[in-house]
């Protein structure tokens, strides 16, 4: 009879599979959609943490260069876009040497460049800087002029990006606005 006992003790029997197997498919319904916003929420969050990092880098650029570093929306990395007010199309940083706000590449030296967001993000300016595809870092670290750009992502809450007049750019969120 013992070993009849131990055979009965080992393995699952039917009833207690089909009931792990229903915990676990009411959990992932649970978990899914929950997961799902976090993964979005993760993905804007990273592209605003890029373009924080961008700006920082190139302010700092301008310090350690002791020049003018212009940053201006850039689709081809190479130009600047004159009529674009979307950030999100990509930005090239450069030394502006002539401070026109475009890149010459006969003087210029582009520092940094920021790909393109993907096709689900826009990033415009709320508050323009002086122009609305470019400005600059000056030497000293102080911006050209003060702006803010807002990155969105349909159905998720804004971030913001804001540049002060000193220079310094730092990054928010205001839960109670979503994207469109």
């Amino acid at each position: 009879m013992s070993a009849n006992k131990a055979r009965k003790g080992s393995g699952f029997s039917i009833i207690e599979l089909m009931v792990t197997v229903a915990v676990i498919g009411v959990t992932a319904v649970i978990a899914g959609p929950a997961l799902g916003d976090f993964v979005s929420d993760m993905r804007i969050s990273a592209k605003t943490n890029d373009l924080l990092a961008f700006f920082q880098y190139v302010r700092s650029e301008a310090a350690k260069r002791s020049a003018r570093v212009t940053i201006c929306i850039s689709s081809d990395q190479a130009t600047c876009a004159t009529a674009a007010t979307d950030w999100a199309a990509g930005a090239v940083a450069f030394i502006d040497v002539n401070g026109n706000g475009q890149v010459d590449p006969a003087t210029d030296t582009i520092v940094r460049v920021l790909d393109a967001m993907p096709a689900n993000f826009t990033v415009t300016a709320t508050t323009a800087f002086a122009t609305n595809y470019y400005f600059s870092f000056r030497p000293s670290g102080a911006a050209s002029s003060p702006g803010t750009l807002r990155l969105c992502r349909s159905g998720r809450m804004a971030r913001y990006i804001s540049v002060t007049a000193i220079g310094r750019p730092t990054s928010t969120t205001t839960p109670a606005l979503t994207c469109a």
